[in-house]
Order: structure tokens, then C-alpha cells, then sequence
């Protein structure tokens, strides 16, 4: 390139010359942002020098013979093909904006010039009426932007974050603009909803993404609470020792408190001692409530409440929650039986389990395989989780031997099978010698065993002369026979049955010795505290109680035992239950309403007659049974016999009578004779009053004369236990003859051997 050199005063003169290359453009820029401003010209040509000018002043001179010319603030460089000249304006500020022009002297002589115009702009600045916003409130946004120079062609946008349409824009209010002093600001007000909650507002400017403002919505809004997989007024079945996990999602602004609450009474609810483990998002919470092993206690009606201490807490629907166990099942019979021929069959079994299981009687005839039968299982005691079933066989034609075993299931876990029982014909023949046997313990205010109404006949009259030799030694002052020398190491204890205020009773095991062949169930008895009272009335009731022989209406006392200072009773088991409970669910509001039941049931008069045989022994033997109400009378499972049992020796009466004044409830004392109370007077004849009352109960409000004589008011004047039998007998005699007429030909062989039981009782 040729070089040339010319004076200031050269350039000034030619300065006046200048010609106009291209026409005026605009470049618009942000504050802090670079702008690049290009001459139009081509400087292939042989030039002098390029001047840069900034509204009339030069700002920077070029020289093109350096490809670049820089200051702190602009560079001025040549670039491209053909060359043009280029402007770099760093750090941009309001006062770059302008008109720029840069001027090429050429070595023609005659200088070219361009023209170009800066705009700047300010980022956009976003502000908020408030900071926290209620729900349903307006919200006022104000979005401001300054140019330089003043210009207000560029359009203010607003953005709601996943709301493109804007919704709830105040129709009356709107958008509104204003412009001062080159500040150009946008007024938006809109209605908050609780979708807003945690969303970005922004505004922009123009057609530029990057010139933008936002902010973050902070709105308040009471909490809402769900449930994850429950729906409405539904079941959470969980299955016993299992991981039990209720997870409540909630939502609120602030972010509420969850808790999960179980009803403990009418609309009374309570937080739970689950464990709970949390999650928070910014849009909610979640948290888990959660035991490792669930237990039968975990059972009821629970809710999620939220409170983020807004003006309304929030609570799911109750729902609850069943702990499912599986099915648990035993044979309630020993293991195996004989029927007469042609009698009734009755087969109980016991199922626990949730929900309730279904039972099925299965029977095994000389083969390997067990067929269902189509017998419909009889409900005839339910307590909690625990039932007990009867099947009843009563067809003469049918062949009822063989083996018989009961199936459970109820849906959780497999299926459960009970134990057997063998089924065995046999005849039965009345015995000349039980007759005259009988008679004979009759005539010594004794009773008749069981064994005895009922003999088989093996091979030889002589074979059953044992049996009959047991029965004169029954009332020795000694140890009853049937008392078993147990230890604590024959014991198993299972579960706890009952806690009174000073005894407990539990369910045991008691494990077979050389007196039975096989374990078995059976209740154990024992002091809960060290009182020195009760611990000497338990010490005297176990000495006495021992002695007392077996008979059939009395809970058999099998052993006792001591261990480390407390002594233990052992009873024989009796799931049937007691005598109330029977008769509740029997006979439902019948019973318990005190309507009458027609016609009177044959068992309410067999039930009254055990009752009145077993205060008949224990009177004999020197036992009283103060506080006898139905609760205090258990019924065999097998034959629906009633026991007797929580009775005391006479020699223990002031004891027994202050602990029953002491604990019953007002509707106890019905069960106290007057001369009790007002006397502390107390013989047999204040039983009799007891046995009054528990008549009333059997029957329902009283359907027997017989009821109120034992509640005169004089002792003397009430009749005797014997009296009180003979009285029931002769009114209830034409009810039980037309029974017995009725129901002949349907069970001839189950009257035949009532008949005889009546005849071996008379006599």
C-alpha cells in the first residue's frame, strides 16, 4: 500500500467535502452488554486513516495499515472480504447511546462516511404489591424498563410458568403502561389461586428472550391431606407381624404438620405412636407411618390431619385398618369316641384366625383319602378372634365310624388342619349293678358319676368291678383321686385369659404325665399381687379345694403347684365359655331384652337343673357360692353341661363375701340376700336366694313360680335346694313331656337314654 501524509488542517479542509456512502441504522443493546457497529464502506481502496465519532466527537482514530486499534473502551479492527471496518463498544451504559459515525479518508481525496444510531437498554426490574399473597387475594406485578435515548416502541410480555393464557387477569384493571424520563413500566394484576404456589411470573421486553425479569410466587393456602392407595371409606388389611406403612401426602402453603390419628371413642381422635419418616418437596409433603411387625393392638379407624396454622386444619376420611392373622384350628374332642348305634354324633372344633374362617368336617373311612362333607357348621361361641364350631350328625341310617378331622381357611396363609378323632360304634346296656350302685349313693346324699349311666359291655361283667370299687372312696378327707402331682416344668403357659383385680387366669398347657397320655389344655389360677389377706384366703381355698371329689357339675380342680412363693391352680379347659355369653349369643335380644322365648328351650330347663345339682354337692361337702350369677357358670363343650365354679368353703365365707361386696358393680348385689348386707349373716339359704336370681336370668324375667319363693325376705322362709328342684321339675314336667312326644320319632334313641338318665335320677 502507498502511503501518504497529510497535516490535521489537511483533513479538515477535505472534511468538508464528505460524501455520504450509506444510509443511517439502528443497533440496539442491553446495558453491560457489547455492541459492534460496522462501516458499510470498502477500505480495499488506499486509505489515510479512519475516524470513529460518537454524536460529533471523534472517539478513535485508525490507521488500516494495523488491523486493529484498541482503548479501554471501543476496538476498531478490519475484518473480512471485501474489508469493511468494525467498532467494538464494551461494557455498554446509557451513555453510549447515540449516533455513531465512522469517516474513511481515502488517498482520492474524497472521504466516505457512515452513519449509525446506538439504543440502549436497561434489564427490565420486576416488583411485587406484596411479597406473600393469600389465597384468592389480587396480586399487583409491576414490570419497569429504561431506554436511552427516550423511545417507547418496545412492547412489555408477561409469562406465567405453566399458564400460557394468563388466567384471572382483573377484566376491570387489566395491563396498564406508563413512560417517564425514558422508563417505560407495565402494571399487571391478577387473581391468586393456590396453583400459582412456587410458579415463575416474568416480563419481557421486546423480542428478547435474555432482557427478561421473573419472580417466584409465594401464596397461602390451607392444607390438604390424602391418603396413597386407600380410597374412600375402605379397608387396609394387614396381616398380622407384617410391616404396616400408611403414607399420608399432604399440600399447603406453608408446608402443614401430618399426622396420623386413630379414633379412641366417638369422633375422639389421638396421634398414633407409629414411626413416621418424611419426604418434602416444594410443592408437598409426604411422610410414612410405619411398624415393622403389626400386631392384633393395631386394629381401628385411623384419618391423616394436616395443620399449617391457616385458618382451616384438614383431615382425610376415616378408613380402617384390619390386622389379618391366618388360620388357626384344633379338634375340641379327645381322640377318639364311641357312639351308640344309632345315636347323634356331635363334633366340635375351635378356629382363631381374621377374617373369621370358613370350616369344613372332613371324614376318612379305611382309606388314605378325606372327603368334605355338606354338614353346615354350627356357631356356638365367639370371643374375639376365637370360634367354636359344632357339627351335629343325627340320621340313624346313617354309618357315622370312621375318622374325622375339621379344615379352616379364611384367605391369609394356607389352609389349617386339626387333629383327628376316631369315630367307634358300641352298644350300651343299663347294668344291673349301676342300678343298685346307684341307689345305694342316693340313699348317702351322694351322686351318681357319669361313667356309671352309661356302661359298656366289653367281654365280662367283672372287667368293669374297678370303676365300681373307685366309687366309695370318692368323699375321703384326703387328696381327691383325680388331683394330679404337677410341677411348673409340666406347665406351659400360652396367653393371658383375664386380670382381675387380684387373681389372673391364663390359658396353659398342661404336658401329658403317667396320669394321661397326652398334653392338654387347661386354665391356670394364680395371685396377681402379694396381699397378705388374699395370699392366706388362696392358701386355705387350695387346701380345701383339693379334697373336693370330681362330679359333673363342678370345674374340675386337676393339680396345684408351687413356685417361687405363688402357688397355682390348674382347672380343667372349658372353651365353650359361660353361661351368659352362651345364652347372649344364642338367643340374642331374647336374652338380653328380657322378651320371652317360645316355646322355652329344653337346654334352659337341663341348664337350671345342673346348676341346682351342683349346689346340691357343694352344700353337702361344706361349700357355699355367694355372688352364683350366670357369669360364674361354665358350660362343657361337649355336653353342654353347666359347671360351677369361683365358689369357697364355708370356713372362708366373711373373706369371700367382703372381696364380692367390695368389687361388684350395683347390679352385682342382686345376686347378695338382704340379711347378707344389712346382717353379714350368710348360710345356705342366702344361696338359694343366688340361685333365684340366676333362674331369673336363664329364663328371662321370670317364667317359674319357683323364682320368687327364693327371694323372700326371711331366710328361713325360702325353700331348699332340693325343694327348688322338685318345684322346677313339676312345671316344667308338661313342657319336657310334650318334647318328648314331639321329638320321639325324630331322635328315639337320644329320648330313650334321656328317659333313663331321668329314671337313674329319681331312683
Amino acid at each position: 500500500m502507498q502511503s501518504f501524509s497529510l497535516r490535521f488542517s489537511e483533513l479538515f479542509v477535505l472534511s468538508s467535502f464528505l460524501v455520504v456512502y450509506s444510509v443511517n441504522y439502528e443497533h440496539l443493546t442491553s446495558v453491560g452488554g457489547t455492541a459492534l457497529l460496522q462501516c458499510a464502506a470498502n477500505v480495499t481502496e488506499t486509505s489515510i486513516v479512519i475516524i470513529w465519532q460518537h454524536n460529533g466527537k471523534s472517539i478513535l482514530n485508525h490507521d488500516p495499515e494495523s488491523a486493529q486499534i484498541r482503548t479501554d473502551k471501543f476496538t476498531s479492527r478490519v475484518i473480512g472480504e471485501p474489508s469493511t471496518v468494525e467498532l467494538e463498544i464494551s461494557n455498554v451504559s446509557f451513555n453510549d447511546a447515540g449516533n455513531y459515525s465512522c469517516i474513511l479518508y481515502l488517498q482520492s481525496g474524497v472521504p466516505k462516511k457512515n452513519q449509525m444510531t446506538l439504543k440502549v437498554q436497561g434489564y427490565p426490574s420486576l416488583s411485587l404489591n406484596s411479597n406473600i399473597t393469600v389465597e384468592g387475594d389480587f396480586l399487583e406485578a409491576t414490570c419497569c424498563v429504561q431506554f436511552a435515548p427516550p423511545f417507547v416502541d418496545e412492547e412489555i410480555r408477561w409469562v406465567l410458568e405453566e399458564f400460557p393464557d394468563l388466567p384471572n387477569v382483573d377484566t376491570a384493571t387489566g395491563m396498564s403502561t406508563s413512560s417517564q424520563d425514558g422508563i417505560i413500566c407495565n402494571t399487571l394484576k391478577i387473581q391468586t389461586i393456590r396453583d400459582y404456589n412456587n410458579k415463575q411470573l416474568r416480563c419481557y421486553v421486546g423480542s428478547q428472550p435474555d432482557l427478561s425479569a421473573a419472580v417466584s410466587l409465594d401464596i397461602l393456602y390451607p392444607p390438604t391431606v390424602d391418603i396413597l392407595g386407600i380410597s374412600e371409606e375402605s379397608t387396609l388389611s394387614v396381616e398380622i407381624n407384617t410391616l404396616l406403612n400408611i403414607t399420608c401426602v399432604a399440600d399447603g402453603n406453608p408446608l402443614p404438620t401430618v399426622t396420623l390419628e386413630r379414633e379412641d371413642g366417638v369422633n375422639i381422635w389421638k396421634p398414633t405412636t407409629l414411626v413416621s419418616e418424611k419426604a418434602e418437596t416444594d410443592e408437598n409433603i409426604k411422610v410414612s407411618f410405619l411398624r415393622a411387625k403389626s400386631n392384633s393392638d393395631d386394629k381401628g379407624y385411623y384419618r391423616c390431619y394436616a395443620n399449617n396454622l391457616r385458618a382451616v386444619d384438614a383431615s382425610t376420611i376415616r378408613f380402617y385398618v384390619e390386622i389379618t392373622s391366618p388360620t388357626t384350628i384344633q379338634m375340641l374332642m379327645p381322640p377318639s369316641i364311641k357312639i351308640r348305634e344309632g345315636g347323634e354324633l356331635v363334633i366340635s372344633c375351635q378356629t382363631e384366625g381374621n377374617p373369621e374362617p370358613k370350616v369344613q368336617l372332613q371324614r376318612n373311612v379305611q382309606t388314605s383319602n378325606w372327603n368334605s362333607l355338606s354338614t353346615t357348621p354350627i356357631p356356638i361361641f365367639k370371643q374375639d378372634l376365637v370360634s367354636t364350631w359344632m357339627f351335629r350328625f343325627d340320621d340313624q341310617e346313617m354309618d357315622l365310624t370312621g375318622s374325622y378331622r375339621c379344615v379352616g381357611y379364611n384367605g391369609v396363609g394356607e389352609h389349617a388342619i386339626s387333629g383327628e378323632v376316631i369315630v367307634e360304634g358300641k352298644r350300651w346296656l343299663l347294668c344291673g349293678k349301676c342300678l343298685t350302685e346307684s341307689k345305694r349313693l342316693t340313699r348317702e346324699g351322694r351322686h351318681l358319676p357319669s361313667s356309671l349311666k352309661e356302661v359298656e359291655i366289653i367281654q365280662e361283667y367283672e372287667e368293669n368291678l374297678e370303676l365300681y370299687n373307685t366309687i366309695s372312696d370318692d368323699n375321703e378327707a384326703g387328696i381327691a383321686k383325680h388331683i394330679q402331682a404337677v410341677t411348673k416344668k409340666d406347665m406351659k403357659f400360652i396367653s393371658k385369659l383375664k386380670s382381675g383385680r387380684h387373681t389372673e387366669r391364663w390359658l396353659g398347657l398342661l404336658k401329658s404325665t403317667a396320669s394321661f397320655s397326652s398334653d392338654k389344655n387347661v386354665y391356670v389360677l394364680f395371685l396377681s399381687g402379694n396381699e397378705k389377706t388374699m395370699s392366706a384366703l388362696w392358701s386355705r381355698h387350695l387346701h380345701f379345694v383339693v379334697k373336693l371329689p370330681r362330679q359333673e357339675n363342678i370345674v374340675t380342680t386337676l393339680g396345684t403347684f408351687e413356685d417361687n412363693g405363688i402357688a397355682y391352680c390348674i382347672q380343667e379347659y372349658l372353651p365353650f365359655g359361660n353361661l351368659r355369653t352362651f345364652l347372649e349369643t344364642e338367643y340374642g335380644q331374647s336374652y338380653i331384652y328380657g322378651n320371652t322365648v317360645e316355646p322355652i328351650p329344653q337346654e334352659f330347663v337341663s341348664f337350671a337343673l345342673d346348676v341346682i345339682c351342683g349346689m346340691e354337692f357343694l352344700r353337702y361337702h361344706g361349700w357355699i357360692h355367694p355372688g352364683l350369677c350366670a357369669q360364674k357358670v361354665m358350660l362343657d363343650n361337649q355336653t353342654r353341661r353347666c359347671k360351677l365354679h369361683d365358689f369357697c368353703h364355708m370356713c372362708n365365707r366373711t373373706d369371700k363375701i367382703n372381696l364380692i361386696l367390695e368389687n361388684e358393680t350395683q347390679n352385682g348385689f342382686l345376686q347378695i340376700a338382704p340379711e347378707v348386707i344389712q346382717r353379714d349373716e350368710y348360710s345356705y339359704r342366702s344361696d338359694v336366694w343366688a340361685v333365684g336370681v340366676l333362674l331369673w336370668e336363664i329364663f328371662s324375667y321370670g317364667r317359674y313360680d319357683v323364682m320368687t319363693q327364693c327371694w323372700v325376705f326371711d331366710p328361713m322362709s325360702r325353700p331348699t335346694f332340693i325343694d327348688v328342684k322338685e318345684g322346677l321339675k313339676s312345671t316344667a314336667e308338661t313342657y319336657q313331656m310334650t318334647f318328648i312326644d314331639k321329638e320321639a320319632k325324630k331322635y328315639p334313641a337320644a329320648i330313650e337314654q334321656e328317659m333313663y338318665a331321668r329314671e337313674i335320677h329319681s331312683s
